[in-house]
């Protein structure tokens, strides 16, 4: 039914078995860990914002008749608006790995990106890198996250996604590493709070940060 999974903040997969034929409005919306999504072969129709707010949601298996496109956060629901992968087959392998402190990454191929963190800590320095490869912060990584205080962003980290760290409303301290060359619009889109910021990435991706920080620094 409509809303019947709405805000499950710890929900991570879902699998919709080959019984269901719809999927009601706003069913899964805002379910902010979902990072994995099956569809059996005999759903039908996706309803309005059914997946809307899932901001992690990466890999779906669609087994259904439904065209399902990355990036397109309009048609079924939302369905594959942060969708990295769209698989058909069911021997398709999860890209998906979570480490002992909670930050979730994504492999697929050369690339790599850090999902967000399942943790609790407020005051994060992220992983210099993951199974030795740089990475970049995926778009909403962090976002919404109103008790992040302080973030250090190692020289490992190669880019910024868009609105990664949008509406972090505590987040007062940020170390931008010397590897960053690139940072997405809205990044730290309504930090209101942020008023220190280390800048040493890319001098080029520093008008990214100007509007929404108070003092910069740069060593």
């Amino acid at each position: 039914g409509k809303n019947c999974f709405k805000e499950c903040a710890s929900l991570q997969s879902a699998i919709i078995g080959d019984g269901i034929k719809e999927i009601k409005d706003y069913t899964f919306s805002d379910c902010e860990l979902l990072t994995s999504l099956t569809l059996g072969n005999k759903i039908l129709s996706v309803g309005t914002g059914a997946f809307e707010g899932c901001r992690w949601l990466v890999e779906i298996y669609n087994f259904s008749s439904l065209e399902i496109n990355k990036g397109d956060e309009y048609s079924n629901g939302g369905i594959g608006g942060q969708a990295l992968d769209i698989y058909t087959s069911p021997e398709a392998k999860s890209k998906l790995s979570q480490t002992e402190d909670g930050y979730v990454f994504y492999l697929d191929g050369e690339q790599v990106y850090l999902l967000g963190y399942k943790g609790k800590e407020k005051v994060l320095t992220l992983p210099e890198s993951f199974q030795g490869r740089e990475y970049g912060i995926y778009g909403h990584a962090f976002s919404a996250d109103t008790e992040l205080f302080v973030v250090t962003i190692p020289d490992n980290v190669v880019s910024i996604g868009e609105y990664a760290f949008s509406d972090c409303e505590s987040l007062a301290e940020v170390y931008v590493g010397k590897g960053v060359g690139n940072i997405e619009e809205g990044a730290f889109y309504n930090c209101a709070a942020l008023v220190s910021v280390k800048f040493n990435g890319n001098v080029g991706s520093l008008e990214r940060l100007l509007s929404v920080i108070v003092k910069v620094s740069r060593e």
